[in-house]
């Protein structure tokens, strides 16, 4: 099992990269648009479950299997494969404030630098999440 898991990450992985490369402008967040609608369309025809365990961020968390990973868990995914800690700030009222979750696990900062931000610029954008999660 941990051997298919594995593969299957490396996968995700490698498919996520081939589409990050193949996007012209990796900095604009209205790239997600299309995929942050869905989402809102989804949680306004399901009910959002109390205290949820969100988990956020990029193509690692686009492709695990949250749900099967913590069955009997309120396990909400909003990963966007490609995403920058920039992109969840930008979408946070979309895909993070609507859950109010009870924990977040937020998995991005690779795609960040594979872009050219520098460690500080990660760092900053990481600080503004927080606060943002902290204010809410």
């Amino acid at each position: 099992m941990k051997t298919l898991l594995g593969l299957a990450c490396l996968l995700a992985i490698a498919h996520g990269s081939h589409a990050i490369a193949a996007e012209p402008d990796t900095l604009n967040p209205g790239r997600w648009a299309k995929t942050i609608e869905e989402f809102v369309l989804w949680d306004s025809k399901n009910s959002v479950p109390e205290n949820a365990i969100l988990f956020v961020g990029s193509s690692s968390i686009v492709y695990w299997p949250t749900a099967a990973s913590f069955p009997g868990l309120p396990v909400v995914n909003r990963g966007f494969g490609g995403s920058q800690i920039s992109d969840v700030n930008h979408y946070f009222d979309k895909v993070v404030e609507p859950h109010a979750p009870a924990k977040i696990v937020l998995y991005a900062g690779d795609n960040d630098i594979a872009f050219g931000k520098t460690p500080d610029e990660v760092l900053a954008d990481f600080k503004a999440f927080a606060d943002r999660v902290r204010n809410k």
